[in-house]
């Protein structure tokens, strides 16, 4: 019986001549150059993407959100016109490397400011002002509630 599952198990051997063969991306310094540029770029477009996915879940500040943003879309910007003649349209680079991106081609080639800065955003000082307003309507609403009730205990007695 163990003789049997050995044998169905693969040699030593097999690894070394399933090696597929390496393929070169490139024979000169200028097309490696290009490849990395292009690998920037999708690296970037994608790095923007989780970026707004991480946003929209909550699961970074808006500061955060908004400083990182704009170093991304700067760096964008710069590779963009480094790579313009390689990369003439960016739309067809997403598309033909099949990259889902929707949020971040809106971000990129859109709008090209942070979501902070489009749709505006809570500011701490607005923040702290909404907390002084609710902590301020709460007192003033338990201020009546007592009032009232010594009104009617009065009234009623």
């Amino acid at each position: 019986m163990a003789a049997s599952t050995s044998s169905l198990l693969p040699s030593q051997s097999l690894p070394e001549q399933n090696k597929l063969p390496k393929i070169k991306l490139y024979t000169t310094t200028a097309e490696r150059q290009k490849i990395d540029q292009m690998a920037d770029l999708y690296s970037l477009i994608k790095t923007v993407q989780h970026l707004e996915t991480a946003y929209t879940r909550d699961a970074v500040s808006e500061e955060k959100y908004t400083n990182t943003c704009k170093k991304l879309i700067s760096k964008f910007k710069t590779l963009k016109a480094a790579c313009s003649q390689l990369v003439p349209n960016i739309d067809k680079f997403i598309t033909e490397y099949h990259m889902d991106c929707k949020a971040a081609r809106h971000r990129l080639l859109r709008v090209g400011v942070p979501a902070t800065v489009e749709y505006g955003a809570t500011s701490k000082d607005s923040d702290a002002n909404d907390k002084a307003i609710v902590k301020h309507s709460s007192c003033s609403s338990y201020q009546w509630f007592i009032l009232i009730a010594d009104v009617f205990l009065s009234v009623c007695v």
